[in-house]
Parts: C-alpha cells; sequence; structure tokens
C-alpha cells in the first residue's frame, strides 16, 4: 500500500511540474510583457516578442501567440517551433510558416525595454 502511495505522490508530482514548471506566474507574465521587444508589421498586423526562458521566446502577432526555441542561426537570432519561425537580425524580423517556407511578414522593431 506504501508502495502504491508514493508511486501515486510521484506520478501526481510529475504531472503538476509538467503542467505547471516552465509556465509564468502573473507577476512574472506582468514583468516580462513590460520588458518586451514590439514590432509593426508590413502587413499592418503589430508583434511582440517576450523571453521567457533563456532559449525561448513567445511571439504574439496579431491574435495568435506562439512559443518558439532558439535554433542555428549563421547570423541574427532565428527561433522555430514545428510551424512558425521568427528571424530577427538588427532591427528587422521575418516570420514564416516552416511547413511552406513561404513569408508570413516582415516587421520592423518599434519599441523595445
Amino acid at each position: 500500500m506504501k508502495k502504491h502511495i508514493a508511486a501515486l505522490l510521484f506520478i501526481t508530482g510529475v504531472v503538476f511540474c509538467f503542467t505547471g514548471c516552465g509556465t509564468l506566474g502573473s507577476e512574472e507574465r506582468d514583468e516580462a510583457m513590460e520588458n518586451a521587444r514590439h514590432y509593426q508589421c508590413q502587413s499592418g498586423e503589430s508583434a511582440s516578442v517576450v523571453s521567457v526562458a533563456e532559449d525561448v521566446i513567445t511571439v504574439t502577432y496579431g491574435e495568435q501567440a506562439f512559443e518558439l526555441n532558439r535554433a542555428i542561426s549563421a547570423s541574427g537570432a532565428r527561433y522555430s517551433d514545428s510551424t512558425q519561425e521568427w528571424w530577427e537580425k538588427g532591427d528587422e524580423a521575418t516570420i514564416r510558416d516552416v511547413k511552406t517556407g513561404g513569408i508570413i511578414d516582415t516587421c520592423t522593431l518599434t519599441e523595445e525595454k
């Protein structure tokens, strides 16, 4: 019985960690948003970028948000997941559809804190 309880507690801890570890709380999220970089895109949409970990950013583009991991880049900073890519160099950034390779939008930095 003790083994079953210990196993249940372990599994519960793992589940809580996967659902909560690495997730920003409301205060941390507010602080991160204060440090966001803001972009104006050619399409008229706006984009914001927040660093949520050393090699992870959240890009908000229009009404969509993507959590992207740092990817290898010859120059600039590139972040990607299986669907979207954010590549920034200097004050310019490009959002690209990973599956088609097509450029979704090109954006220019407007505000950085």
